[in-house]
């Protein structure tokens, strides 16, 4: 295959990618708050868990695309080969160290946030569901805020 195909088919990977893991974690969040003021607290950890079951191999799945094809990205344009020979002057090498890092700790959110709604899902009716809760949303919150900040990097090392 042509290289500049090769390199349009995996931006093009990419930015679907990021779009749908942003677009479903954003529209999730915003689902359970609708879904909990209208439902109410023990029903809504329910639902909530259900939809977030069910998302999640559709989410994942762009997650993990969307760092792979980054990782890709970033050895075609020689990001990594800087990086290897440590040429912390050049901007995007800092750039692409700082999404390293967002996207390690936006993989481990997710898995504590995944671990956190199974425990929910489990002791739902009692009142350790409600400080469960409270750091779900906390942890889910700062998921998206990370997962933005990566997009905008990505657009800075395009573009800056």
């Amino acid at each position: 295959m042509d290289e500049l195909l090769t390199l349009m088919l995996i931006k093009a990977v990419h930015v679907v990618a990021a779009s749908i893991w942003i677009g479903s974690i954003i529209s999730l969040s915003l689902a359970v708050r609708v879904v909990r003021r209208f439902v109410g607290s023990p029903a809504s950890i329910a639902i909530s868990s259900e939809m977030g079951r069910r998302l999640r191999p559709l989410t994942r799945t762009s997650l993990y695309l969307a760092i792979v094809s980054g990782a890709l990205l970033a050895m075609q344009r020689g990001f990594l080969s800087a990086l290897l020979a440590f040429a912390f002057e050049y901007r995007p090498v800092v750039l692409v160290l700082l999404k390293v890092m967002l996207g390690t700790a936006v993989l481990i959110l997710v898995e504590y946030h995944s671990s956190l709604g199974a425990s929910i899902a489990r002791i739902a009716n009692s009142n350790g569901a409600r400080a469960l809760r409270r750091r779900i949303v906390i942890v889910g919150w700062a998921t998206v805020v990370l997962s933005i900040a990566l997009a905008v990097l990505g657009t800075a090392l395009r573009f800056g």
